[in-house]
């Protein structure tokens, strides 16, 4: 009876939600504004689908061909048929939306939706792209272009579409062929998310629309609003079940419940939180709706062919750290288009327009007008004059006292001097370095941040001592940015301010001279104190009267600073850019004319372990490119932020935390030598193996004596003098001598951490052909070098690997049709592992000891041995391609376990799990997890193993178990009760055994 219950009231909710075909809305529809309209975006979409589209395409050419240039035409996606056996009709169906945009003055743009994606091949699904570039003039374009998933267009100074490929997000790529084959530089999810803040962030003021095919929000099928007919679709039975699984299992990519949509739905949505100017819109759902939540504006205009039930109610995303409510406020389910319009004052409205006489359907206001950013604040409210210098802290004496308590468990660190009171200078915008100007906010994750310019254009960047806390819990916890008042004061919060407490809010003013002794590119930080002021405008309140470091930014004004200039090479010219480290890697798979200061990358790398810098990770570098000669250019490595130097991790609490999450073990308390050189270097793990893995130990033990002979103590005593004299005290000697000591240290650490990453080297070449040769030699040694195609007498890269130091060398070929050359005779030679990339790839092995090749089982690839060689031809995308993220460290957790259990008493034991990063993993190559338990009340032990090996083929992981426990241990089990839900069983006649489970991965 009680199952019967639960299950009728399961069957009546799925029911009750059942969406409907008439108008609905949560409120009345708006007046239309006396207001100037700027801009008008018109949007539509759904062609693909079967309906009367061509009698409705006719109908919206009518209405676009009256308005303006100041319009645009959006359409959102499914322009083509779902099926590929459809795709004869694809041109005509291209070539009709194309027609009804001819006499259109504005700009059209065409999104993908998933029906563009229906090949699961980005190159066919490219045919859409150059059908309207070859057919259309330049006012009609197709973005994102060339199967990436992000793009940007400035429609006036106050309004930015940024367009989302959505279905790249979604899809599983190792289904895809050719997935980024030609993105420029976004080859990984986390790229795209980090691309689309980036954005967001700098059109700060702007009003941005959000094109992306599948919306964050709907009330639609994807939604999991099903129509009653739906529900008895194809049988009544089988409809039910179908639906079910859908709307609460997400088994269907197209709904969003599905795992990745709901994942990109809740960065997009906490993104869109923050900016507060942002308009989503979508299609994919056959009908209109407008949808707000948390004053995210969802629009939904999928219509111009079919037409599909919806009904008006509420919803929920979630994201670590919260969640965000939403309501539908209209839908309909006719035939019809969006407009947003866009006014003088920066507020936006929407109206529903139904094809049939462009009837209005309803209106309803958006964003409110954008803020008017004053230059100046009035004299009465800001003062005008200023002493020379000012006493000021970075934390107030009550967020820096702290219990003895707390003190045992988490430490003293740093934290009485970011309540003491310094003196320093005060700066003025308008006359610091000849005046300068804000151009934009910073996109840093901790302090607050301004990028300023003088009038001969020189950059500098202008951040704050004290951290922002919640800023930080933001950008870890996603779903934080959906309540942030939530967090205000509390416990999380006030620990992770504390923790900013681990660095010594000063010490970084001494790095400028220190670095210049070492022949390291540096800035030179000078720290002031900026009161509020009229330069500041609208951002005195956040910026105004406060401590900040002050440092020139690497850009095409400061290209002759004089703390950029160090390079190894001998043969270098002038500085003539400066690049962030995704596009100098961008440039290195473009062209083997570009190269980067590999020796000074080293330099700067052993001077960061001497700092004890652990902070080191892509985006706390910058390059400056010079020209070498014959059209070629090298990059010089420009460290940044020294927040992280010369860091205290004390308290016991902390040191726990470290034992349990491995990724945390970088937190090492300065000292002479270094704890540990693989944890404390784990941030900057992935970018040394991508640069530097193949140099061997002499040249890091040469770099770290060369930097020893150029820093003597007097260079360090000078250098903390810079501080301010409030923190001149015996925590500062005790820095200074420990930084002498480890300087004693730096060879024997560097020559120990280049043994490290050098285990496995990393070789690649560029998205061109390459010929790569591979030279077998007597002692261990495998010679490689890396040829083009028009020079293939001398190479542009060559390197000398030793086993004894390398046992592994993969050797990417990225893209273009590369020959991968094997010979010679050797002997306990290292495994190499040919990775071709994207081309038609030519493998010659003349030796086939320890050469392993893997490539695309859909691509065509010539193997030329006299030996069979080993081969794994897949469709495995991070397998087969290269990106300096998929490196990893081994990790180990080790901890003991102590418990209670009604029936068996006290137990006392341990449990360690091991992960294994390698090659070919899926994200790991192996997991070991053991267990061992002692109970006192049995007198008897218990102990397991469980072991995950990842892909021993190709999507296919083993399983491994095993469990033992002694005579006198018992497991109790009282059998089933009359409720109990019958499962299907394996039964395993005894748990003494070993056994093995294959299974197909999960994707």
């Amino acid at each position: 009876m009680k199952k019967t219950v639960i299950l009728s009231v399961f069957i009546l909710s799925l029911f009750e939600a059942c969406a409907v075909f008439k108008e609905q809305s949560s409120d009345e529809t708006a007046t239309k504004p006396e207001k100037k309209i700027t801009h008008s975006v018109y949007l539509t979409g759904g062609y693909g689908q079967k309906g009367k589209g061509e009698n409705y395409l006719k109908q919206f050419q009518k209405i676009i061909e009256n308005a303006d240039q100041n319009a645009t035409v959006l359409f959102l996606g499914d322009a083509v048929s779902s099926q590929t056996r459809d795709s004869l009709s694809d041109p005509k169906m291209l070539q009709e939306q194309l027609g009804s945009v001819g006499d259109f003055k504005g700009s059209t743009y065409f999104i993908p939706g998933d029906y563009e994606w229906k090949y699961k091949d980005t190159r066919k699904s490219k045919t859409v792209q150059s059908l309207i570039k070859n057919t259309a003039d330049k006012s009609v374009r197709y973005l994102p272009e060339n199967g990436g998933p992000l793009a940007k267009v400035s429609i006036n100074e106050d309004l930015e579409i940024i367009f989302i490929d959505s279905q790249w997000y979604i899809s599983n790529w190792d289904d895809v062929k050719y997935i980024n084959e030609n993105s420029p530089d976004i080859k990984t999810r986390r790229r795209f998310l980090e691309e689309l803040e980036s954005m967001i962030r700098d059109a700060a003021f702007k009003n941005v629309i959000i094109a992306m095919h599948h919306p964050i929000f709907t009330n639609g099928k994807h939604g999991g609003k099903f129509s009653f007919n739906d529900y008895l679709h194809p049988f009544p039975v089988i409809g039910f079940g179908d639906k079910a699984v859908r709307k609460l299992g997400g088994s269907n990519p197209q709904d969003i419940a599905y795992s990745r949509y709901r994942e990109l739905t809740s960065f997009v949505a906490t993104l869109a939180k923050l900016s507060g100017n942002v308009t989503i819109v979508s299609g994919h759902e056959a009908n209109l709706q407008y949808l707000e939540g948390g004053g995210i504006h969802q629009i939904i205009s999928g219509s111009l062919s079919a037409s599909e039930a919806t009904k008006l109610s509420k919803g929920i995303i979630t994201a670590p750290g919260g969640k965000l409510s939403y309501r539908g406020i209209y839908n309909s389910s006719e035939n019809g288009y969006a407009r947003l319009n866009y006014y003088q004052d920066g507020s936006s409205d929407v109206e529903f327009h139904s094809f049939e006489n462009n009837q209005l359907l309803y209106r309803h206001a958006l964003t409110a007008p954008l803020p008017v950013i004053e230059k100046k604040k009035s004299a009465d409210l800001i003062a005008t004059s200023f002493a020379a210098t000012s006493k000021a802290q970075i934390l107030t004496d009550e967020e820096t006292s702290k219990s003895g308590l707390y003190k045992v468990l988490w430490g003293d660190h740093y934290r009485k001097y970011y309540a003491t009171p310094v003196n320093v200078n005060t700066a003025l915008l308008d006359t610091l370095h000849g005046g300068l100007t804000i151009m934009k906010e910073g996109g840093g994750h901790q302090s607050q941040s301004l990028r300023l310019e003088n009038q001969q254009g020189q950059q500098y960047v202008m951040r704050s001592l004290r951290k922002d806390a919640l800023k930080f819990l933001r950008f870890k916890l996603k779903g934080i940015a959906f309540d942030q008042n939530a967090y205000d004061d509390t416990y999380a919060e006030n620990m992770v301010s504390d923790f900013f407490t681990t660095a010594h809010p000063y010490a970084q003013l001494a790095v400028s001279d220190i670095a210049e002794a070492a022949r390291i590119n540096h800035s030179d930080t000078k720290l002031y104190y900026f009161p509020k002021q009229a330069q500041f405008g609208d951002l005195n309140d956040k910026y105004g009267d406060g401590l900040y470091f002050i440092e020139e930014r690497p850009s095409k004004g400061q290209k002759d600073f004089k703390g950029f200039q160090y390079s190894s090479t001998d043969n270098k010219g002038p500085i003539i850019d400066f690049a962030g480290t995704t596009e100098v890697l961008e440039k290195l798979r473009n062209s083997e004319k570009y190269s980067i200061d590999k020796r000074q990358y080293i330099r700067s790398r052993i001077f960061d372990m001497l700092l004890g810098d652990w902070d080191r990770h892509e985006d706390q570098w910058r390059w400056a490119l010079r020209e070498t000669g014959n059209k070629t250019g090298i990059y010089a490595p420009i460290p940044r932020d020294r927040d992280a130097a010369f860091s205290k991790f004390d308290g016991v609490g902390l040191a726990v935390v470290k034992q349990i999450v491995p990724e945390t073990r970088f937190w090492q308390t300065y000292d002479e030598d270094l704890q540990n050189v693989k944890w404390f270097n784990s941030e900057a793990y992935n970018l040394d193996k991508i640069f530097v893995s193949q140099f061997d130990e002499s040249i890091w033990i040469e770099e770290a004596k060369s930097i020893q002979k150029g820093i003597t103590d007097a260079v360090i005593d000078k250098a903390f003098l810079k501080l301010p004299l409030e923190m001149q005290d015996q925590s500062l000697e005790n820095i200074k001598n420990k930084l002498k000591g480890r300087l004693k240290n730096i060879d024997k650490i560097a020559e120990e951490y280049a043994g490290f990453i050098n285990k496995k080297v990393i070789v690649y070449g560029t998205d061109k052909k390459d010929i790569f040769h591979i030279t077998r030699q007597s002692q261990g040694n495998t010679t490689i070098e890396i040829f083009t195609e028009k020079n293939s007498t001398v190479p542009y890269y060559s390197a000398k690997i030793n086993s004894d130091q390398s046992c592994e060398i993969w050797i990417y070929g990225l893209n273009g049709d590369d020959d991968f050359i094997v010979e010679g005779e050797g002997d306990h030679e290292a495994l190499v592992r040919m990775i071709g990339g994207y081309g038609t790839d030519h493998y010659t092995i003349h030796n086939n000891t320890k050469a392993r090749i893997y490539d695309y089982d859909y691509e065509k690839s010539i193997i030329d041995a006299e030996k069979p060689s080993k081969k794994q031809f897949s469709s495995l995308y991070e397998t087969n391609n290269l990106h300096f993220r998929y490196f990893l460290p081994n990790n180990n957790v080790l901890l003991p376990a102590l418990g209670f259990a009604t029936d068996d008493g006290f137990f006392l034991g341990i449990k360690d799990k091991y992960i294994y990063n390698d090659f070919n993993g899926n994200p790991h190559k192996q997991i070991h997890q053991i267990f061992a338990n002692y109970y006192f009340t049995y007198q008897s032990a218990e102990a397991g193993y469980s072991g995950t090996f990842f892909n021993i083929f190709p999507h296919v992981n083993l399983l491994a178990e095993a469990y033992f426990s002694g005579a006198k241990f018992s497991n109790n089990f009282f059998g089933y009760g009359n409720e109990t839900v019958k499962f299907i069983t394996v039964f395993v006649p005894t748990l003494r055994n070993i056994f093995c489970l294959l299974g197909k991965r999960i994707r």
